[in-house]
C-alpha cells in the first residue's frame, strides 16, 4: 500500500498550499561529470547506460559560462546510442526546449525539467543537448566512447561536440553538467504513487476551496515488469480522519516500465470547512513486492 499525505490550508480569506509529501516516492539521485570547461560549442552527443536497474532521468544542469540561452534536449528515438545518428536529426526525439540564465562559470545551471526518460536496466541511451543560438562549456576528452564517470546506477562515456542543429562534430569532448535521475526499484512489480496533484490551493487570492474539489493523483510503474492490461488499482483518499472514498481503476492497457500514470478520483472533496486539512491517498496493486513508496 503506497500512500502519500498532502496538507492543506483553507481559511475564510487566504487558501494556503503546503506541499508536504509524506511518504517514499523513489528517491532522487545526481551525477556530476565535470564542470572543468576548457572548450565549448553548441552542445555534445554522449552516452548513458543503466547499471544496477532501470532509471527515469528527469532533468540535466548544464555549464553555461554567462548570459541566457535556449537549451534543447534530445534522445535516440529507439533507444541505443547517439554513435551513427550524429547528422541523422529524424532518429531523435526532442524531449523538451527551455530558457535558462548562466549561473556563472564552473556551476551547473539547472535545466529544471521533468523529463521523465526512462532507460531500462542495462541499456544505453544517446542524449544530445544543446543551445540554439549560444555555446555550452566543455572538455577535451581522451575518446570517445570511454567510461568517463559512474555511480551505482549509471554510467557516462564520452561524446562528441557538435554544431548546432546536428552539424560539425568535435571528438573527443566531455559533456559538462549534472544529470538527475531517480533509479526504478530491483523488484519485479511495483507501482508507486509518486504525488497528489489536485486539489490545487488558490494561493493569496479570497478564492477558498469548495465543497466539490477533484483529487487527482500521478503513479509510475517503478517495478521490472509491465503491469498487464486488465490489472485492478484499488485508489482510495481520506481527508483528515474523515471514511475514505475508494475507488478501483481497471488498466484499459499494460503500463510499461517506468510508464506513468494519471488518476482522477470520480467522487469529489469537500474542504468547505476553514482550517488546516491533510489529504492522504493511497494506491494499491495486488502483486506489488514494495509497498513502501
Amino acid at each position: 500500500m503506497n500512500t502519500i499525505t498532502k496538507r492543506l490550508g483553507r481559511t475564510l480569506l487566504v487558501v494556503a498550499l503546503a506541499l508536504g509529501l509524506a511518504g517514499t516516492a523513489a528517491a532522487q539521485f545526481s551525477l556530476t561529470t565535470t564542470y572543468a570547461a576548457g572548450n565549448g560549442q553548441s552542445g555534445n552527443m554522449f552516452d548513458i547506460k543503466a547499471i544496477g536497474g532501470g532509471v527515469v532521468i528527469n532533468s540535466f544542469d548544464v555549464h553555461l559560462a554567462s548570459g541566457s540561452a535556449t537549451v534543447e534536449v534530445w534522445a535516440v528515438t529507439a533507444g541505443g546510442s547517439y554513435v551513427g545518428n550524429e547528422a541523422n536529426m529524424s532518429a531523435w526525439t526532442m524531449l523538451s526546449s527551455t530558457s535558462i540564465t548562466s549561473a556563472g562559470t564552473g556551476v551547473g545551471t539547472p535545466l529544471s525539467l521533468t523529463l521523465g526518460h526512462v532507460i531500462a536496466p542495462g541499456q544505453i541511451q544517446g542524449f544530445y543537448v544543446t543551445t540554439t543560438a549560444s555555446t555550452l562549456q566543455y572538455t577535451n576528452g581522451s575518446a570517445a566512447g570511454a567510461l568517463f564517470v559512474s555511480d551505482t546506477f549509471l554510467e557516462f562515456y564520452e561524446g562528441v561536440g557538435v554544431a548546432y542543429p546536428f552539424g560539425g562534430l568535435f571528438t573527443p569532448r566531455v559533456w559538462n553538467g549534472t544529470i538527475h535521475y531517480a533509479p526504478l526499484s530491483s523488484v519485479a512489480d511495483d507501482m508507486a504513487l509518486t504525488a497528489i496533484t489536485g486539489p490545487v490551493g488558490q494561493s493569496l487570492t479570497c478564492t477558498p476551496l469548495s465543497a466539490a474539489e477533484t483529487v487527482s493523483i500521478e503513479m509510475r510503474n517503478w517495478g521490472m515488469n509491465p503491469i498487464p492490461a486488465g490489472s485492478t488499482l484499488i485508489l482510495n483518499y481520506q481527508i483528515d480522519a474523515n471514511a475514505p472514498v475508494t475507488e478501483a481503476l481497471l488498466l484499459p492497457a499494460a503500463v510499461s516500465l517506468g510508464q506513468l500514470v494519471t488518476y482522477s478520483f470520480a467522487t469529489p472533496a469537500d474542504f468547505s470547512i476553514p482550517g488546516p486539512h491533510n489529504l492522504t491517498a493511497t494506491v494499491s496493486y495486488a502483486a506489488d513486492l514494495d509497498p513502501s513508496n
